[in-house]
Formats: structure tokens, sequence, C-alpha cells
């Protein structure tokens, strides 16, 4: 799993992805969404360690079977806000106080 860490106007931006769609282009819809290497390529991280970089994002995009499921059964994301792209799920997080 790779995670890239960005911070922008005092937001942890965090892009998440299983390794084996970084650098694949999935459509659905005639909606494209490039897992791009130079977006989302950072560090190689366990599953545990990034998810708990998602709980202390700002915002967070995340793609892939492992990480998305995993981020649903934490309560991070709910199920219905996750979209599919030729089967492979991605979903955004927001955090707003």
């Amino acid at each position: 799993m790779y995670v890239r860490e960005f911070t922008n106007y005092g937001e942890t931006i965090l892009a998440v992805c299983d390794e084996e769609v970084l650098g694949v282009t999935l459509e659905e819809g005639g909606v494209k969404l490039y897992v791009d290497p130079a977006f989302y390529l950072g560090r190689r991280v366990s599953l545990d360690e990034a998810m708990d970089l998602v709980e202390r994002s700002t915002i967070a995009n995340i793609v892939g079977r492992r990480a998305v499921e995993e981020a649903v059964r934490r309560g991070l994301i709910c199920r219905d806000a996750v979209k599919y792209f030729q089967g492979v799920p991605h979903a955004q997080v927001v955090k707003v106080e």
C-alpha cells in the first residue's frame, strides 16, 4: 500500500492506494480515474499505518479494494460514499470541523 502526504493551507491531504492499482487508468460511465504515481506514489506502508494516517488527515483520496474496505470497516467512510471504477473502489474523505 502506498501513501503520500501533502500539507496545503494547514490541511493534511493524504493519497492512499493499493499497490496493484498504481499507474492504472480506470473508467466507469464515461468518467476516468487515473491513479497517477505523481500523486499517489509515496511511502510503502502497512494497511494499519495507512488507516492511522487517514484518521489524522483532513482530506484523503483512497483507491483500491483493501484500502477502501478497511476504511469502511473502521467507520472512516460510509459505504454509500464509495464509487466504483471497473469494480475498483474509490472514496474521498473531507473532514469539516
